[in-house]
Parts: C-alpha cells; sequence; structure tokens
C-alpha cells in the first residue's frame, strides 16, 4: 500500500509555501475549517514578530504505517521537517518544526495544529515579542566631554476633573508659561476627566520661580522626573535639538523596536543622527498563555548602545 501511495514531498513543500505567503489553502489541510484557523493564526504571528516567514522542507518526507482507527480501517500517515526562519530586524530566527501529513481523499493534505507554527504554540499559547530599549550614545563637545547630562526638570499636565473652569486654566498657562489658549482648549475638551494632558516640561531651575504661583491653580498636575538637556537652556539649542518622548513621525522614521515611553531626537543632531545616537533594541520572543503570563523565553538579543556623536562644540563658549 504504501508504494502505491504518491510521494508527500509536493504537499509539505505547497504548505510551506503557504507559510511564506501568509495564507493557508483549503485545499491543503484535512479539515476546511482549519484553513481559516491556519490562516488567522499565522497572521496574529506574522503581525507580532513584523515580517512573513521563510519555510524549507528538511529531507524527504517519512510516510508511516497506517494506523488503525475505530472503523477498523488504517490511514496512512508521514511527517515532514521544516525549517522555519523569521528575518527580524536584529537578526535570524530560525526553528525546526514538524508538519504532520495524512493520506485522505487520493491526495496528502495537512493535519493542522498550531505546534506547526513553532513547536511550543498550542490552542491556549501565543507568540509575543517584547523589545528593550538600549542606552542611548552622548553627544560629545570638541574635548570629548558629553554635552548632554540628566538633570532635574518637572513636567505640568492639567486634569480636567481637578478644574474650576478651563478659562482659568487656560489663562494662566498664558501668563505664566506663554501657552497658547487656542492649542490647549480642544485637548481639555475632549479629554476623559482623569486623563493627564501634558503641557510643558521644565528645567527645574525654570520651574522654580514660578511654583508658588503655578501650583495653587485648580486643575494643574506636577511630575518631577529627568531629562537628557544640556548645561543650560540656551546652548546651541537650534544646532544640537533636544529629546523627549517621541512623536508618532518621529517614531515612524526610527521604525522597529521603539515605543511612545521612549527617549528619542526630536530636533537638531539629536535627530538627524537618530539611528546612530538610538543604538539598536534588544529583542525577545516569548510565549504567553490566555492570561498574558510568560510562560517560555524563545529567542533573546540584547540591546545594543547607540554611538556617540563627536562635535566641534566648545562647552565654555555660549
Amino acid at each position: 500500500l504504501l508504494d502505491q501511495t504518491p510521494d508527500p514531498m509536493p504537499a509539505a513543500v505547497a504548505y510551506a509555501t503557504d507559510l511564506e505567503e501568509g495564507v493557508v489553502d483549503t485545499d491543503r489541510v484535512v479539515h476546511a475549517a482549519d484553513a481559516a484557523t491556519a490562516t488567522e493564526q499565522l497572521g496574529q504571528v506574522i503581525d507580532t514578530l513584523g515580517t512573513r516567514p521563510r519555510a524549507r522542507v528538511l529531507g524527504q518526507p517519512a510516510q508511516i504505517d497506517a494506523a488503525p482507527t475505530d472503523g477498523g480501517t488504517g490511514q496512512l500517515t508521514a511527517e515532514a521537517h521544516l525549517r522555519v526562519s523569521w528575518g527580524l530586524p536584529t537578526g535570524t530566527w530560525a526553528y525546526d518544526a514538524v508538519l504532520p501529513l495524512v493520506f485522505t481523499a487520493e491526495r496528502w493534505k495537512v493535519d493542522w495544529r498550531p505546534s506547526i507554527l513553532h513547536p511550543r504554540l498550542t490552542p491556549d499559547v501565543q507568540l509575543a515579542l517584547r523589545t528593550t530599549a538600549p542606552q542611548r550614545g552622548p553627544i560629545l563637545a570638541r574635548d570629548g566631554a558629553p554635552i548632554f547630562s540628566k538633570r532635574p526638570v518637572v513636567t505640568v499636565y492639567v486634569q480636567p476633573r481637578r478644574m474650576r473652569s478651563a478659562r482659568q486654566v487656560t489663562r494662566a498657562l498664558q501668563r505664566l508659561l506663554d501657552i497658547d489658549p487656542a492649542t490647549l482648549r480642544p485637548w481639555i475638551a475632549a479629554a476623559d476627566p482623569d486623563e493627564l494632558i501634558e503641557v510643558i516640561t521644565l528645567r527645574m531651575d525654570d520651574y522654580a520661580p514660578l511654583r508658588s504661583r503655578l501650583q495653587p491653580v485648580p486643575g494643574l498636575v506636577f511630575r518631577r522626573g529627568d531629562r537628557m538637556l544640556t548645561p543650560d537652556r540656551a546652548f546651541a539649542r537650534a544646532v544640537l535639538g533636544h529629546v523627549g518622548p517621541p512623536t508618532a513621525e518621529v517614531l515612524d522614521e526610527i521604525g522597529f523596536g521603539f515605543d511612545a515611553d521612549d527617549t528619542l531626537g526630536l530636533a537638531g543632531l539629536q535627530r538627524r543622527f537618530q539611528r546612530r545616537l538610538a543604538g539598536t533594541p534588544g529583542v525577545e520572543v516569548i510565549t504567553v498563555d490566555g492570561d498574558g503570563g510568560v510562560t517560555e523565553s524563545l529567542h533573546h538579543r540584547r540591546p545594543q548602545p547607540g554611538e556617540a556623536l563627536r562635535t566641534t562644540l566648545a562647552m565654555g563658549v555660549h
């Protein structure tokens, strides 16, 4: 019977092609409903990793003797071994997976299951991706000293539920910080009552003289933190630029691995040499259960810090 059965290799190769194209053909699987499930889960992995896989069959699929069923007849099965690889921005992640095949309706078809995508996947376990931001490279003065250093700041927010009136808040911000009310009013009107609307981040030296007049304004909230800043606000600002929470445009420019919680260059040299200064994020592919808990780490690349950028600026010259 085995000698009369078609070679399962073409079916295995066709399924590997489906993996690369991101859509599983209904005719390739034993149960037609599995094609939609397979395509959905394959799509989830592609979305998670941000790329499509490469897949190839390793060697000749091994046919297995017919296994008796409850009806007393046997069904031929086979196993093909796949090498699946994903081209991540930090390098290639590759592994082997088993592709189970069943001879049914006079042809070989895939007995689909999540483990074909990765051996650790089940209906309740999925892949996820974690990234780690690298250490940003410094911009150096002519003598090699870092121009930017960590300095204390205060970020001013508006929280609608604390306000007595939006007019009172916007007028105070205009008077004390020269914030245009027209830019702030729409944000306040659209915000949830408990939302914190970021207005401005001030150096501690700039905030201190205004503290006694800003803090009594109902609706303003203040958070202390640190930012990478030049020795003073005026020092070569147009040339150097500044860093802070990225805009959508900046995130689109830098690409993979960074998000709104990271600190990136927003102008000047800090933005012009973003890729050099920002470094390469670390990547970890993990499995998570139905509750989002991490079950295993499958692939890990450490972040690579950014490179220094040396300038001809002299720190003592203003």
